[in-house]
C-alpha cells in the first residue's frame, strides 16, 4: 500500500472579511505584483512603437492607420480596464480614473497614427514648468509662487466637536459558528484555541464576564476577565476609545458561549446585545480498509473496493471524496450523514420552527437550507437564544460502507476532499499541500480557520484477468508428432501486464477424445505471453486452469488440443520398357504409387557408362509415371533413392531392394535439331554456318534443304562420326530470306526418321550499309562558342551498332554508335571528314557529298575608347579632361561583341602619392555598340577607371579581350566663410558706424587665387536683399567692408551667396552669417497700473530695445542688478517692502538710461489661526456647547470665512456649512456651538490682501 498523500485542511466559519487580491499573496506579494503590470504596460508600449515604426516604413503593405487606431485603442483598454480587477495595491484605481486612462491613451494612439507632430521644446518647457516652477524675486531668490499662495501656515488649526455615544457590547456580532480540534489529529499543525470577535461601542472595559454550557453534560460555567490578563490582551490590540472596536476572545472547549456583563472604567455596566457564539468539534473524515487487504496494494477487474467512510462531527454530516482511475477523476458526494435516529435545532428549517413554551432553541439559518451543500468555506449563520440542552451539539462518528465494483484495470486512488458539518465549518483536504502554520488577526475571525493536515488517502492497483487458449489447435486441426520427436503446443495469453503466469495441462486417450479426470497431467509456468510447450506422446490436452501472478484467469476456446502420430510414407514402383520396330529398346516408363501426406519429393538416380546423375521431382497426388528416353545409346541404370512426404523427410528406399531398381540397354531413335533457332542475317555473297545436334547412333547421314523464294535445292552430308555437326550454305548471291529445313536422317544401325525440326531462317541484306553527315539549318557547317562543344548530326543506313571512322584537325578518331540518327561531338575548329563504316555485319561506304562538317568559333567582345571620349597618352592608358567636384560628366566606351553586353570595371580614387583608396568595382548592362558611363565628380581628387572586360550573350566577362585604363582629375570646388560665424554686431542708431568698425567682417576663403565673392545683405524686418560683389581677392584672409548706404535702422543678416576661384569652379551653397543690428534706445513701462501688491503677486515691466536687458532696481534699501533676454521683466514679491526701478541698457546702446516714477508697495498676506493653530478635539454630551476662537494677524478690517465638516466616504470630511462674517474690526473672533463637527478657517480678508484654500 502506498503512503498516503499530504493534504491541506480548511477549518473554520465562512468569511467576511473584505475583498483581498485576486492572486494570492502566497503565490506573489504585492510588490511583485505590481512589478509584473508595470512590466506587462512597458511590454504593450515596445510593441505599440514597433509597429509604429511598421506602419510609418516605406513601402509597409500591412493595415492601415484606422486598423493600428483600432487594434491598440482595443488592447490599451482591456490592460487599463482589467488592471484595476486583480486589486493590486497602488493599482486599483477607481471607475472614473479608469475612464479618463483609456480616454488619454486613446488620444495618444490617435495622434501617433495621425502622426500630428509635437514640438519637443515645447513639450519640455511644460514639463519644465510643471515641475520646476521656481521663479525669480525682487531679492533675487529662486522660489515657488505656490509656496507663498498655498503656504498652509497661513491659516492654521482645527475645532473637532464629539458628542460622546451610548455603551454597547456584543458577543459574535457575525453570528459564525466556530470549530476547535478536540482530537489532537490537527493540534501540532494550528493553534487549539480560537478567538472569538466582542464588539465594543465607545467603551474600554474593565471586566468582561461569559459562561460556557457545556454539551456533554449541559453544565453552565462562568468566566471573568479582568485585571492583569485584561490589560494584556488590550495592550496588543489597536483600538479607538470613542469608536466601535472589537476584543478577541480566546475560547478552547467546545460549547455555548454566552455574554453575561461588560463594566467599562467607570465601573459603569455596558448595554448587552442578546447573541451568543457556537463552538462545536471540527469535522474530520477518513479511509477504513479491512485488515487482510490494508498490506497487498493488488486487485483484480471483477472485485469490490470493500472500502468505508469513517466520518465524525456535528451531523448532519457531508463528505465530498474523490476516486481517480488511471488519471480520470470521479467525484462523489455523501449528504446527511448521521446517526439514526439523530435530530438537532440544525436539522430544522425556519418555516418548520414554531416558537412556544416548549421551544427550548431559536435558529435563524441566514445561508441556505440546511442541507444544501455549499462551496468551500461557507458557513450557516446562527443565533440561539434561551438553550438548555446542547446534548445534540457532541460530535458523533458514522461509517459509510462504499463497496463498489471494480471494473477497469489500472491504479485505483481514493481521497477525502472536504467534510463540512451541520454547522457549515468545513475541512478541506488538499492533496499534496505541504504542513504550514497561519498567522491569523485576532479581528479576523469571521474568516475561516486554515489548517493543512495529511488527507486521508487509499490507493491500489487493479489488474485485468488474463486469458489463455490453444493457438494452431483443435480437435479439428490436431497437432502431428513425428516418430521419436517432440510436438510443440502454442498458447495465445491476453493480458495487458507482464509477469509470470501459471496454467493446469490435462490429458486424455486421443482414439475417444475424452479428457481423462483426475490430477493435471502437468503445472505449466511462462514467463512472457509467448507461451509454448512440449510433448512426446499423443493424446487429447486440456488446459484445466489458468492464473497470472496477481489474478485467476480465463480459459478461452480452443481448450482442448489433440496430438496425433502419423505414419511413414512409402512407395510402389513397377518399370515397362519402350519399344521401337526398328531400334528396339528406346526408353523405360515407371509407375509410381504412394502411401502418406501429400506432397511428395521423390529423388533418383541414372547411371550411364558408370556415370550417375541425381534427380528429383515434387508430386502433388497419390499415382505418377515418369518417362526415360536417353538420346545417346547405351546400357542405363535406374534407382530410386528417398522419399519425402508432408511429415516425414529423407526417408530411405535401400530396403525396398530390387523393387525400385532396373537396368536397361537403350538405343535411340535417330534424330536432328538446330542448336539455336534465331534468325541469322548476313550480307549478299556472304554464306551462313548453322550448328546441328543429331541423336541416335552414328555414323550418321543427314539430307536438307535451302529455300529462297519459289526454288528449292536438296543437300546431303553422309558419314557423320560426331553428334554436333555445322551446316555451311553456299554464297548468297541474292537479297532477301533464305530456309534452311532439316528433311531426315539415318543413323548408323540403317535407321531412317524424317523430321519434323522447325526451318532455320537466313536475312540476306539486298544493299551495303552507308553513313553521312546532316545539315545545321542547311548547311554542312556551323559556328560555336570557343571552349564549348557541338554535336554534329550523323545518317546511318544498316544494322547497328555501327563503327565509324573520321578524321578531325588534330588526326583520326573512331567511334561505335547504335543510335541511326547519332551525333558526333567535337570541340574544336575546323574540318571534319568521315573515312569508314561498318554496321553489325557487313561492311559499308561514306556519302561523298556529305562526307565533311566545317566547325568556326564565335570573336570575343572587346572594348575601346572614341577619341571623343579620351586622350591617349600611352598604349591602352587614355586621360579625360579635367571637370569642377559635383559637376555632371559622363564619357562613351565602344563595344564589340553580340547584345546584351555586361561591362566589369573598377574606379579608384588617387592620393597626391598616386596611391589607390576608395576602390569599387562596379558593372554595367547595355544593348548598344556604345554606352554612356557617368563619371563620379565628388569628392574631388583624380579618378582611375579601370575596364576588365565585357561581357556578351555568348562569352562571360573573365573570357573578354582586353583592358585599357582612364584617368580624370576633379578639381574641389573653392570655400568661404566667415571667421566669426555667427556673430552679432549691435550698435545704436545716433553712433557712426565707421567708428564702430561695423563694416569690416574678417572672411576666410579655400581654394585656388584670385577669389571673386558675392555676398546677400538682407534686412530680416523688411525681407529687402542687396547683394555686393568683391572680384580680384588674392588672399586667403581678407576683410568685408560693407557701404554705409547698404545699412538701415534693424537688423541686417550677412551671408555669402557665391564664391569662385581661378579654376573656374563655383560653389553656392555656403553656410554661415553674421548680423548687424542697428537699434534705438531701450525704454521701460509698467505692465499694471497699481501701486499696491501683496506678497506672491508678480510685478511685471514691458522692456523695449535689444535683449538681453540689464535693469537696476531697489527694494527695501538693498541695490539690485537683473539681466533678461526677454521683452519683459517681472519679479515675484517675495516680501513686504518698497520696490523702485533705477536704470535700464540694453545689448545694442551700450548706454544705460536712468528710470523715476516706477516705485511700487509690497503688503505681506493675512493669516487666522484656529485655537492658537492646533488642531483640538472636544467630546461634549449633547446639550452642552464648545467655544471656538480665530486669531487674525493684518490690517483690518477683516473678512473671515469657516466651514463645518463631518467625516464622509473614503476619509473624506463633507462640509455641512459654510459662513462668511465680514467688517471685523478685531484680531479675534469667537463662535459657539452645541452640535458636532469639525469647524476650521477657509479665507480670510484684510485691508489690502486676501489667502483661501480654495485656490
Amino acid at each position: 500500500m502506498s503512503a498516503p498523500k499530504q493534504a491541506a485542511a480548511t477549518v473554520g466559519p465562512p468569511s467576511s472579511a473584505p475583498t483581498n487580491m485576486v492572486i494570492s499573496e502566497a503565490v506573489a506579494d504585492a510588490p511583485t505584483q505590481r512589478f509584473y503590470a508595470i512590466s506587462l504596460f512597458i511590454f504593450i508600449q515596445a510593441l505599440k512603437f514597433y509597429d509604429l515604426l511598421q506602419l510609418y516604413a516605406p513601402g509597409y503593405g500591412g493595415p492601415s492607420e484606422t486598423a493600428f487606431t483600432l487594434k491598440w485603442i482595443g488592447i490599451d483598454a482591456a490592460y487599463l480596464f482589467l488592471i484595476p480587477k486583480l486589486r493590486i495595491p497602488w493599482l486599483s484605481f477607481g471607475l472614473v480614473t479608469t475612464i479618463v486612462q483609456i480616454a488619454l491613451a486613446g488620444i495618444i494612439n490617435i495622434c501617433l497614427s495621425a502622426r500630428i507632430s509635437i514640438s519637443i521644446t515645447a513639450l519640455g518647457s511644460l514639463l519644465l514648468r510643471t515641475f520646476y516652477d521656481r521663479e525669480l524675486s525682487v531679492l533675487e531668490n529662486q522660489i515657488r509662487v505656490s509656496d507663498i499662495v498655498h503656504n498652509a501656515s497661513r491659516i492654521l488649526g482645527k475645532h473637532t466637536i464629539n458628542i460622546l455615544p451610548e455603551s454597547t457590547a456584543k458577543l459574535n456580532p457575525n453570528q459564525a459558528c466556530f470549530c476547535i480540534d478536540v482530537s489532537g489529529e490537527q493540534h501540532n499543525l494550528r493553534p487549539r484555541d480560537i478567538i472569538v470577535p466582542i464588539r465594543l461601542n465607545a467603551t474600554v472595559p474593565m471586566l468582561i464576564q461569559y459562561s460556557r454550557i457545556n454539551p456533554e453534560n449541559n453544565k453552565r460555567t462562568s468566566h471573568n476577565i479582568t485585571g492583569k490578563p485584561l490589560k494584556q490582551i488590550l495592550k496588543h490590540v489597536d483600538y479607538q476609545k470613542h469608536q466601535a472596536w472589537q476584543f478577541p476572545l480566546t475560547l478552547s472547549e467546545p460549547g455555548l458561549y454566552t455574554l453575561d456583563r461588560v463594566q467599562d472604567t467607570s465601573k459603569l455596566d455596558v448595554r448587552l446585545y442578546r447573541s451568543q457564539v457556537l463552538v462545536v468539534a471540527c469535522p474530520s473524515a477518513a479511509l477504513v480498509v479491512p485488515e487482510r487487504l490494508r498490506e497487498s496494494p493488488d486487485r483484480c477487474t471483477g472485485d469490490l473496493d470493500e472500502l468505508s467512510l469513517r466520518v465524525t462531527g456535528l451531523p448532519p454530516l457531508k463528505v465530498k471524496y474523490n476516486r481517480w482511475i488511471e488519471g480520470r477523476e470521479r467525484a462523489s458526494t455523501i449528504d446527511a450523514v448521521k446517526p439514526l435516529d439523530y435530530t438537532s435545532p440544525l436539522m430544522i428549517s425556519p418555516r418548520e420552527h414554531v416558537d412556544g413554551p416548549g421551544s427550548t432553541a431559536q435558529l435563524s439559518l441566514t445561508q441556505g437550507e440546511p442541507d444544501e451543500l455549499k462551496s468551500d468555506g461557507e458557513q450557516k449563520l446562527l443565533q440561539l437564544a434561551d438553550v438548555d440542552d446542547i446534548a445534540w451539539a457532541q460530535a458523533h462518528t458514522v461509517e459509510v460502507h462504499l463497496n463498489a465494483s471494480i471494473a477497469t484495470a489500472g491504479k485505483w486512488s481514493y481521497y477525502i476532499e472536504a467534510v463540512e458539518d451541520a454547522c457549515g465549518n468545513v475541512v478541506n483536504y488538499a492533496a499534496g499541500s505541504k504542513t504550514g502554520t497561519a498567522k491569523q488577526s485576532l479581528l479576523e475571525q469571521s474568516a475561516p480557520e486554515q489548517a493543512f493536515i495529511e488527507a486521508p488517502s487509499y490507493q491500489f492497483i487493479v489488474h485485468e484477468r488474463p486469458s489463455i487458449m490453444f493457438r494452431g489447435c483443435s480437435p479439428d486441426h490436431p497437432v502431428r508428432l513425428l516418430e521419436g520427436q517432440e510436438a510443440k503446443l502454442f498458447f495465445d495469453i491476453t493480458s495487458r501486464e507482464q509477469g509470470s503466469f501459471m496454467a493446469a495441462l490435462g490429458k486424455g486417450d486421443v482414439d475417444t477424445l475424452v479428457p481423462l479426470n483426475g490430477a493435471p497431467f502437468r503445472n505449466l509456468t511462462f514467463k512472457s505471453k509467448t507461451a509454448v510447450t512440449t510433448v512426446q506422446e499423443a493424446g487429447i490436452y486440456t488446459i484445466e486452469s489458468f492464473s497470472s501472478s496477481h489474478c485467476k484467469g480465463s480459459v478461452l476456446m480452443p481448450s482442448t488440443c489433440v496430438v496425433i502420430t502419423p505414419r511413414k510414407p512409402s512407395i510402389q514402383v513397377s518399370f515397362d520398357s519402350i519399344l521401337d520396330q526398328c531400334a528396339g529398346s528406346i526408353g523405360l516408363l515407371a509407375d509410381l504409387t504412394f502411401t502418406g501426406q501429400p506432397p511428395y519429393d521423390i529423388a533418383w538416380k541414372v547411371i550411364k557408362d558408370g556415370k550417375a546423375t541425381l534427380n528429383r521431382k515434387r508430386i502433388d497426388r497419390g499415382r505418377h509415371q515418369l518417362r526415360f528416353t536417353p538420346e545417346e545409346a547405351g546400357h542405363y541404370a535406374y534407382e530410386f533413392m528417398s522419399l519425402d512426404d508432408a511429415n516425414y523427410k529423407g526417408i530411405s528406399l535401400a530396403s525396398a531392394g530390387d523393387e525400385v531398381k532396373k537396368e536397361q540397354i537403350v538405343h535411340p531413335l535417330a534424330g536432328a535439331h538446330f542448336d539455336r533457332k534465331e534468325t541469322r542475317k548476313c550480307c549478299i555473297g556472304d554464306s551462313v554456318e548453322i550448328p546441328v545436334r543429331l541423336v541416335g547412333s552414328g555414323p550418321w547421314s543427314l539430307a536438307y534443304e535451302i529455300i529462297h523464294g519459289s526454288k528449292r535445292e536438296r543437300f546431303e552430308l553422309t558419314n557423320l562420326q560426331s553428334p554436333a555437326q555445322v551446316i555451311k550454305t553456299p554464297a548468297m548471291t541474292q537479297g532477301g530470306q533464305y530456309l534452311v529445313s532439316l528433311v531426315s536422317v539415318k543413323d548408323g544401325n540403317g535407321c531412317h526418321a524424317p523430321l519434323e525440326e522447325v526451318e532455320a531462317s537466313i536475312e540476306v541484306r539486298r544493299d551495303r550499309p552507308s553513313v553521312s553527315f546532316y545539315t545545321i539549318d542547311n548547311k554542312l557547317e556551323t559556328t560555336i562558342i570557343d571552349g564549348t562543344s557541338v554535336d554534329l548530326p550523323l545518317r546511318f543506313l544498316g544494322d547497328g551498332p555501327w563503327e565509324l571512322s573520321y578524321s578531325t584537325p588534330r588526326g583520326q578518331g573512331k567511334v561505335s554508335m547504335r543510335d541511326a540518327n547519332g551525333k558526333l561531338s567535337v570541340k574544336e575548329a575546323g574540318t571534319y571528314s568521315l573515312s569508314a563504316v561498318q554496321d553489325a555485319y557487313c561492311p559499308g561506304t561514306v556519302n561523298a557529298k556529305a562526307q565533311t562538317f566545317t566547325v568556326n568559333v564565335f570573336p570575343r567582345p572587346r572594348l575601346s575608347l572614341p577619341a571623343s571620349s579620351a586622350e591617349e597618352i600611352r598604349p591602352r592608358e587614355h586621360v579625360r579632361r579635367e571637370v569642377c567636384e559635383n559637376d555632371e560628366d559622363s564619357f562613351d566606351v565602344d563595344i564589340f561583341g553580340a547584345p546584351p553586353f555586361a561591362i566589369t570595371y573598377e574606379r579608384a580614387l588617387l592620393n597626391a602619392r598616386g596611391t589607390e583608396h576608395d576602390r569599387k568595382q562596379l558593372s554595367l548592362n547595355a544593348a548598344l555598340p556604345r554606352v554612356s558611363i557617368k563619371a563620379k565628380t565628388s569628392p574631388a581628387g583624380q579618378y582611375r577607371y579601370t575596364f576588365h572586360g565585357v561581357a556578351d550573350a555568348r562569352y562571360d566577362a573573365e573570357d573578354a579581350n582586353g583592358q585599357f585604363t582612364l584617368l580624370q582629375t576633379v578639381n574641389p570646388r573653392p570655400e568661404a566663410g566667415f571667421v566669426q560665424r555667427g556673430q552679432s554686431y549691435q550698435y545704436c542708431l545716433e553712433v557712426d558706424l565707421a567708428e564702430q568698425e561695423a563694416d569690416r567682417v574678417p572672411v576666410k576663403f579655400v581654394g585656388e587665387a584670385p577669389f571673386t565673392a558675392r555676398f546677400r545683405i538682407k534686412h530680416e524686418l523688411t525681407g529687402r536683399t542687396s547683394y555686393l560683389t568683391e572680384q580680384n581677392i588674392q588672399t586667403h584672409t581678407w576683410s568685408l567692408q560693407i557701404p554705409k548706404s547698404m545699412l538701415t535702422l534693424g537688423k541686417h543678416a550677412i551671408s555669402i551667396a557665391e564664391v569662385s576661384d581661378a579654376k573656374g569652379c563655383a560653389r553656392t551653397s555656403l553656410d554661415g552669417q553674421v548680423f548687424i543690428a542697428i537699434s534705438e534706445r531701450p525704454s521701460i513701462l509698467p505692465v499694471s497700473s497699481r501701486q499696491e501688491f501683496c506678497v506672491g503677486d508678480r510685478i511685471s515691466y514691458a522692456l523695449q530695445g535689444t535683449a538681453p536687458f540689464k535693469i537696476d532696481y531697489e527694494f527695501q534699501g538693498s541695490k539690485k542688478r537683473a539681466t533678461e533676454h526677454g521683452p519683459v521683466f517681472s519679479r515675484i514679491a517675495e516680501k513686504p517692502g518698497h520696490f523702485k526701478i533705477l536704470s535700464l541698457a540694453d545689448s545694442a546702446s551700450k548706454c544705460r538710461v536712468a528710470v523715476n516714477g516706477l516705485d511700487k508697495t509690497i503688503h505681506d498676506i493675512p493669516s487666522v489661526r484656529v485655537s492658537e493653530g492646533k488642531t483640538i478635539i472636544e467630546s461634549i454630551h449633547e446639550g452642552d456647547q464648545a467655544e471656538i476662537v480665530f486669531h487674525l494677524y493684518g490690517t483690518p478690517p477683516f473678512s473671515l470665512t469657516y466651514t463645518r465638516s463631518v467625516a464622509g466616504k473614503g476619509g473624506r470630511q463633507r462640509v455641512l456649512e459654510t459662513h462668511t462674517v465680514s467688517g471685523i474690526q478685531e484680531n479675534k473672533y469667537v463662535i459657539r456651538s452645541s452640535v458636532a463637527g469639525t469647524f476650521a478657517a477657509t479665507e480670510v480678508h484684510d485691508r489690502y490682501c486676501r489667502i483661501s484654500l480654495q485656490n
